[in-house]
């Protein structure tokens, strides 16, 4: 990893140490949709096209430890992540509080692969915050909450995403409005499948 990026992910963890924010939380008539186990998703997309955010939610009947290992495995996360192709740790802090890592997302055959690296900051099993380094995405920054519930764990996830290149409006809208469902039920259906540890 070059100087340039180092000195980038370490100014990245000091900003998400310094401005974490107070996490999302669903309404009550969202926890009623969560209760009947759907998935919410606020998805705000830009009229140009170029940028989006979305907050979501999920009930998951597993502990928050359960989900929290199967979302931070990078192999395992590509069994169920939604057109993501390549998963790679590229560095891990001492006491693994931060990883970088590099992420390939094949959206479409006729459309160039994403890729990108990202700074994951962990709050185990409760918190990941993660904001990018380099790639094709000028932001990429959000976090996952997980807290522990009657039911199980009631996972959060906020995201702002924005492309470098031009991407066609309605990729961005289904990135968010799609694939994210699809992501949050996955992630329920192989935390709920038993694995105490991925």
């Amino acid at each position: 990893m070059s100087l340039r990026i180092v000195r980038r992910v370490v100014l990245i963890a000091c900003a998400m140490h310094a401005t974490a924010a107070t996490a999302w939380e669903p309404d009550a008539a969202q926890m009623q949709q969560l209760a009947a186990r759907e998935t919410v998703v606020v998805a705000d997309v830009d009229p140009s096209g170029a940028s989006g955010r979305a907050r979501a939610a999920v009930l998951i009947a597993a502990r928050p430890e359960t989900v929290y290992g199967w979302m931070t495995d990078c192999a395992r996360a590509l069994t169920f992540v939604p057109n993501l192709v390549a998963c790679k740790v590229l560095e891990t802090a001492v006491d693994r509080s931060t990883a970088t890592i590099a992420h390939e997302i094949n959206y479409a055959w006729f459309l160039p692969r994403t890729r990108y690296v990202f700074l994951a900051r962990y709050q185990p099993p409760v918190r990941v915050e993660f904001k990018e380094v380099s790639g094709d995405l000028e932001i990429n920054q959000g976090s996952w909450q997980l807290r522990a519930d009657k039911v199980g764990t009631l996972l959060t996830y906020e995201v702002r995403i924005r492309p470098k290149a031009f991407v066609p409006q309605w990729l961005v809208r289904r990135s968010l409005r799609k694939d994210l469902p699809e992501l949050l039920l996955a992630l329920r259906r192989v935390s709920e499948a038993g694995d105490e540890k991925p």
